[in-house]
């Protein structure tokens, strides 16, 4: 289910078919909505600069507009007009539904979710230009495993270099290489993770405390255009502008993480980690009754590239067994 405007060289109109459970999309370019804000959303607009309030009503816009789409409670209905902010800036959403938001200056876009096998999202934008400051900070995002595996990765796509040679005719100064690019990709997978994973470890995770493995290995079902790959040879700006191409990844966390992680991404839990895992905090969304499956979702993460931005996605969801 997908709903809201999209550009041509956006990738929302592949994104909600890569959640595993039912999900509404919605995005728009950031704007002014302040005015559209509820009480509590506008206390903390109020300390914001004009161009962050921009960013932040926009990003509840989409949250609505996409909410907007799915059967509501009358109690979600209520609760989704006036979307607090916790005390790490994640957003509180209404009982029974889970979702994102993330904005890149220009774009906005949010992802929500009232499915009852659905039990986090995360989702995460970042535009291309980001790439000029990536080579200075990438040792802070990333290891240089990390960071070789997403170059050979990225290496072997020639829609990849399409994108990096077109950059750099754009650019009078900056050249971008392929590290820089893999540097974005995997900041923008990670902040996806962190948002999907911390709803159920309340815990904060360093970006270096989670790594990450890229691939273009996926299901036959999302290599077919406008989401996988179409080849560059003979194609015009038009045509490369509104290819999508689509990724997965696996992820990982340092052994001293919160157990938590561990096992919600399915890494093997031993020694002392054990009894912290057995004093997990309750999800707020987990499936009850005939629709509960086990006490641990599954989790699934994509990553779209197209020529101007990354958009990454992250999940953790229960098998619907219809």
């Amino acid at each position: 289910m997908l709903t809201g405007n999209t550009r041509q060289d956006d990738p929302g109109s592949a994104l909600a078919d890569l959640y595993k459970s039912e999900v509404a999309v919605h995005e728009c370019l950031v704007g002014d909505y302040v005015d559209t804000l509820g009480e509590c959303e506008s206390r903390s607009a109020a300390r914001m600069r004009e161009s962050r309030q921009h960013e932040f009503s926009s990003g509840r816009h989409c949250a609505r507009q996409a909410a907007a789409s799915l059967k509501l409670t009358p109690n979600q209905r209520e609760t989704i007009e006036d979307i607090a902010v916790g005390n790490k800036r994640d957003p509180q959403w209404p009982a029974g539904m889970c979702g994102s938001i993330s904005h890149d200056g220009m774009q906005a876009i949010a992802v929500v979710s009232n499915d009852p096998f659905c039990d986090s999202v995360g989702l995460d934008l970042i535009d291309l230009d980001a790439m000029e400051r990536m080579t200075s900070v990438s040792r802070l995002i990333a290891t240089r495993d990390e960071i070789a595996n997403a170059v050979r990765v990225l290496d072997e796509s020639s829609f990849i270099t399409g994108i990096l040679e077109g950059r750099v005719s754009k650019s009078d100064s900056q050249s971008h290489d392929i590290s820089s690019l893999a540097a974005c990709v995997i900041f923008s997978v990670k902040e996806s993770v962190f948002k999907c994973v911390y709803p159920r470890v309340r815990d904060w995770i360093g970006l270096l405390d989670a790594q990450v493995e890229l691939s273009f290995d996926l299901d036959p079902g999302l290599e077919t255009t406008p989401i996988g790959q179409k080849s560059l040879e003979n194609s015009d700006a038009q045509e490369l502008e509104s290819t999508v191409r689509v990724g997965s990844y696996t992820v990982s966390f340092r052994p001293k993480i919160n157990a938590l992680a561990h096992q919600l991404v399915g890494s093997p839990v031993k020694g002392e980690q054990a009894d912290q895992v057995a004093q997990k905090p309750t999800p707020q969304h987990t499936p009850t009754g005939d629709t509960a499956q086990s006490d641990t979702p599954e989790f699934a993460g994509y990553f779209l590239l197209t020529p101007q931005r990354i958009v990454s996605t992250a999940e953790l969801f229960y098998q619907n067994p219809c």
